[in-house]
């Protein structure tokens, strides 16, 4: 059964509780026929209609993935982001809440209609995952799996030091969820993104940096995230194309996200930044910033 709330996500970083936060959201619902009908937007809307995004962290994917991302939402493509981990950083609940809700209205704010939603909840292998739906945009959806951020590979204390990078190389059998309330082996959890993928039936996954290796200066969820989705990709029998975006890396090459491309993308990530205390969050304090480099660019690793 699915719930309809309203306009909860619209205040930016206000201390929510838990609870008000999970009964305040969006859902898994599979969107009618009728209601994927494309907008009349840009070119090829009929490619990849649907897109399931898969990344690390709240904000890997306004950064990263972006303006694909936003191009996709504005031709009334069937989008969903999953985010593997909490974002949490080290810190409390508070902080990764917030950063969800910071999603929510920049999701939101790039469909161009309310900060409402519907949830409704999947049950992975007894894994509960609350999926939310853009209530006026029902071919938008979120979806979050908690797992601990794992900072440089070596995990937080706040959570048993616990990383993606670790379970990646075996050095840990399982990582459990920010609250520590489930649990997941390597092979559970890429049995969990078979089982989500199977869930959206997308035509296309984009995630991260599945080409680079830890240690060449991108974060190690970034990879992590990446490399468990490719192995959930190769161990699907479903006929899906796989698309990984570089990270941290692309500073360093020449910016190529210019004009109204770049004013929107821009627009989206200080709307997500507002709920995120950890980052700056508009143009004159993010100037000369890692931030305002990212934002001017995205770059494709890998396509096939």
């Amino acid at each position: 059964m699915s719930k309809r709330f309203g306009n909860i996500f619209s205040y930016p970083y206000r201390s929510l509780s838990r609870r008000a936060f999970l009964m305040g959201a969006m859902a898994n619902i599979m969107v009618p026929t009728a209601q994927r009908a494309l907008f009349r937007l840009p070119r090829q809307t009929a490619l990849n209609r649907s897109i399931l995004n898969i990344v690390a962290h709240e904000d890997d994917d306004l950064l990263f993935l972006s303006p694909d991302l936003l191009h996709a939402i504005q031709a009334g493509k069937r989008v969903r982001t999953i985010y593997v981990t909490a974002g949490d950083a080290g810190s409390n609940s508070t902080y990764w809440q917030h950063r969800q809700s910071g999603e929510a209205a920049a999701y939101a704010q790039m469909g161009n209609v309310a900060n409402s939603w519907i949830q409704t909840n999947a049950d992975i292998d007894s894994h509960p995952i609350s999926i939310f739906t853009l209530a006026d945009r029902p071919t938008v959806s979120l979806a979050f799996l908690h797992l601990p951020d794992g900072g440089h590979g070596q995990g937080f204390s706040s959570t048993r030091n616990e990383s993606l990078q670790k379970l990646w190389v075996g050095s840990i059998s399982t990582i459990h969820t920010v609250d520590g309330s489930f649990g997941y082996s390597k092979s559970t959890l890429i049995k969990a993104l078979i089982r989500l993928m199977a869930l959206f039936q997308p035509d296309l996954i984009c995630t991260q940096d599945y080409v680079g290796s830890y240690g060449d200066g991108d974060h190690s969820d970034h990879h992590s995230v990446a490399y468990f989705v490719q192995a959930a990709v190769q161990h699907s029998a479903m006929p899906v194309s796989l698309r990984g975006y570089k990270g941290y890396g692309i500073a360093d090459l020449p910016a190529n996200v210019i004009g109204a491309d770049l004013l929107a993308k821009r627009q989206v990530f200080f709307t997500y930044s507002s709920y995120d205390s950890h980052i700056c969050s508009s143009s004159s304090n993010c100037t000369e910033s890692r931030y305002e480099q990212l934002l001017a660019r995205q770059y494709i690793v890998n396509s096939r």
